[in-house]
């Protein structure tokens, strides 16, 4: 009988605090906006769709609004605190929340684990302009977020940004757009259920883990120092576009294949960078892009479902599919292992360190360099030097139609055209041309001892 008494009892108190909600109608245009001054964590609103301003001491517990259309907030920070021990739902608009001159931030002060639902069925839209810094802040919450789509756009020096603290745990359905200077910045936890797209000048740093759970992932100058896990198996991969860089300690795995797509600099300094088998291969792609390798141990393939097996990453250029061929560079600074180089309709520049040694391997019964059967393929390796570049014992170790690798010497200067020497150690072939100024030498220098001799 108590227990009836005090569910009976919980029920009105709810039923009274949902009838305790206040009613926000918007304003009608940007000059005439309807304030929103609340900082109670208790507080549940309505609002009905047009613009409102919020006061940077705006807090309230839950939001919702059941217009469609676009609830347009400004000039101040607002924040909801879901203040909940249990799952809550703290979010739920019906229509598009847009921002100007203003922040969202939501947090939870009751619990770090309860599951607090973020709705919103249209988009947020976070667009920053003249210089103003917005942004959509997850701090101290754990919370399942859904939207049609996430767009941060940043211009004529604005600041918008994407900001997951340490403390947050989130899961994001819906499609996540950064543009020109937007960031996002997960220093917590941040799975994606849906994909992200990159562009213009936007920025991803990651510090905590990042999960692209499901869609695929076109990222922008990634500065990673923690995390990044791709798990949906997907022929398109990871693309990383910009200037990227992987810092020792981190972690990278892409299932499939790993795409440094046109004019990005993706840079290797250690950490650990696996690309997972998939039906389509595993491997590291380069489109008119430039790898850097810092750490030769830090780039790896697995393959295989069941028994995985690690090896050394397996580097494909990419065919251009016109006259202008693709310009790929990589550069090796320290010693690396490699599975295989694919050269297949570009020109692969290979800038060697003065101690770094490259080893193509045949862990992946590859360990050689093949080049594509229409012959557009070519390497140039810069800074040879005898015993710097090892290849597997055999003749099949550079294979393909028109196959041309030309060694060049630090200060550029043309050594030859390589041949597999000794141990499968790669080593330069004079040209027709050296060898009659060699032979021309010789035959100099054997005229002027004869003339000493007779002397």
């Amino acid at each position: 009988m108590k227990k009836t008494i005090i569910a009976s009892s919980m029920s009105v108190l709810a039923a009274l605090a949902a009838s305790a909600a206040t009613e926000f109608a918007g304003g009608e245009d940007y000059n005439n906006r309807t304030v929103i001054d609340i900082n109670d964590n208790t507080a549940d609103i309505i609002l009905k769709k047009g613009y409102f301003k919020v006061m940077d001491s705006t807090l309230v517990r839950s939001v919702s609004g059941a217009d469609t259309g676009t609830y347009s907030v400004a000039f101040g920070n607002f924040t909801v605190d879901a203040n909940s021990v249990s799952d809550f739902t703290a979010w739920d608009l019906a229509g598009t929340y847009q921002t100007n001159y203003s922040s969202l931030t939501f947090k939870n002060t009751a619990s770090s684990t309860a599951n607090i639902a973020i709705k919103n069925a249209g988009n947020f839209d976070i667009t920053a302009t003249n210089a103003q810094s917005q942004s959509l802040n997850f701090l101290a919450i754990t919370a399942n977020v859904s939207a049609a789509a996430y767009n941060f756009n940043s211009v004529n020096g604005g600041m918008s940004t994407l900001n997951v603290s340490r403390t947050a745990n989130v899961s994001m359905t819906g499609k996540m757009n950064f543009t020109n200077n937007s960031v996002l910045d997960v220093e917590g936890n941040l799975t994606a259920n849906s994909a992200i797209n990159m562009s213009g000048n936007s920025a991803m740093k990651v510090s905590g883990t990042y999960t692209q759970a499901a869609g695929t992932a076109t990222l922008n100058n990634l500065t990673l120092t923690g995390k990044y896990i791709q798990t949906t198996r997907t022929d398109a991969g990871t693309n990383i576009y910009g200037k990227s860089k992987i810092s020792a300690g981190a972690t990278l795995e892409a299932d499939g294949k790993l795409y440094l797509r046109s004019g990005s600099t993706f840079t290797v300094d250690g950490g650990s960078v696996i690309t997972r088998y998939n039906s389509k291969g595993s491997r590291v792609l380069l489109e008119n892009a430039t790898l850097v390798i810092n750490d030769g141990n830090a780039l790896k393939c697995e393959w295989g479902t069941n028994n995985k097996v690690i090896r050394n990453a397996a580097l494909v250029t990419i065919n251009s599919g016109s006259a202008a061929r693709f310009e790929n560079n990589l550069y090796i600074n320290a010693t690396t292992s490699l599975d295989k180089i694919f050269v297949n309709g570009a020109l692969m520049n290979v800038y060697m360190d003065d101690s770094a040694v490259l080893t193509i391997t045949n862990e992946g019964y590859g360990g050689y360099i093949t080049f594509d059967d229409a012959g557009k393929g070519e390497m140039k390796i810069y800074n040879f030097r005898e015993d710097s570049i090892f290849l597997a014992n055999n003749s099949t170790a550079i294979m393909g139609i028109g196959a041309k690798i030309s060694l060049y010497d630090k200060a550029g200067e043309f050594l030859g055209i390589a041949k597999i020497g000794a141990k499968g150690a790669l080593t330069a072939v004079p040209e027709p041309s050296a060898y009659a100024a060699i032979l021309g030498a010789i035959a100099i220098a054997f005229t002027l001892k004869r003339r000493c001799s007779k002397k």
